[in-house]
């Protein structure tokens, strides 16, 4: 957990610097910014890349339970774990900042191995979260683009970090070789989400059946390259995998295709 980046948020600076301490001590992480107030913090998050909030409740300008409230109407930011941190012990402040997004909750006076506890416990629980697969996704269209020919595939699943897809095999698809999807996929009946140029990079290749001379089909897992990715299609991918994780078992998985959904993907390649 060295390399994750926090942002530690209190009005004290003695908060501040003992929590700073911590973090260095217990993960060897220096990469962390400070905010005095949730103003401050709100432009570090808007500016800067962050994996992990730890904010005060009570503080001037702008309180703890308003930069959640932010953060979680961000669809940028609304991931991020976010440990509060109050003198607030009583059942209903508790429950009212689990009820508005704290990834976990500490009260102050705190030992040192209680933040420890409070951090990893809500790192492991947002890594759960994005790593998550999603299968039995309504019918819908994939197109593979590789440097010598646009493939037409299926998303056997799919999570934040990857997906596994099947399609024929052809001799573009090379193990650790970068690929980029155009993805269409129906969500209800007013509703259609789509992602193009998803960049990901090759990680395993397998044949569906080698005994069989004929099947020509193979399956592939990637993962996502975030850095080649726009900003519009890593905020879609993100919309979809929320909107699967609540929605998916109501979802029909023979969804008849609108035309329409062809006629945007005409003139791909």
């Amino acid at each position: 957990m060295k390399d994750l980046t926090f942002l530690v948020v209190d009005d004290s600076q003695t908060v501040r610097s003992l929590v700073k301490t911590a973090i260095f001590t217990q993960f060897g992480s220096n990469r962390i910014f400070t905010a005095s107030n949730g103003v401050q913090a709100k432009d570090i998050l808007l500016s800067k890349e962050v994996d992990v909030i730890i904010s005060d409740w009570e503080m001037p300008k702008m309180s703890g339970q308003e930069l959640l409230a932010f953060v979680k109407k961000s669809k940028k930011l609304s991931k991020i774990p976010f440990i509060m941190m109050t003198t607030r012990g009583g059942k209903e402040s508790v429950l009212e900042a689990i009820q508005n997004g704290v990834s976990h909750y500490v009260v102050k006076p705190f030992t040192t191995e209680k933040l420890e506890d409070a951090i990893r416990r809500s790192w492991t629980s947002s890594r759960k979260r994005k790593e998550m697969r999603y299968a039995g996704l309504p019918q819908h269209i994939l197109k593979i683009a590789t440097p010598e020919q646009m493939l037409d595939g299926r998303i056997q699943n799919i999570s934040r970090s990857g997906a596994l897809l099947d399609l024929p095999f052809h001799s573009a698809l090379a193990l650790f070789s970068n690929i980029r999807m155009h993805i269409s996929i129906p969500l209800n009946d007013n509703d259609t989400i789509q992602l193009f140029n998803l960049a990901g990079r090759i990680i395993r290749i397998s044949a569906h059946d080698a005994s069989d001379p004929n099947n020509k089909n193979c399956s592939i897992a990637l993962i996502f390259d975030y850095e080649k990715c726009e900003q519009k299609t890593k905020d879609s991918l993100n919309y979809l995998i929320d909107f699967l994780s609540s929605n998916l078992p109501k979802l029909v998985k023979e969804a008849t295709l609108k035309s329409s959904m062809c006629d945007n993907f005409t003139g791909i390649s």
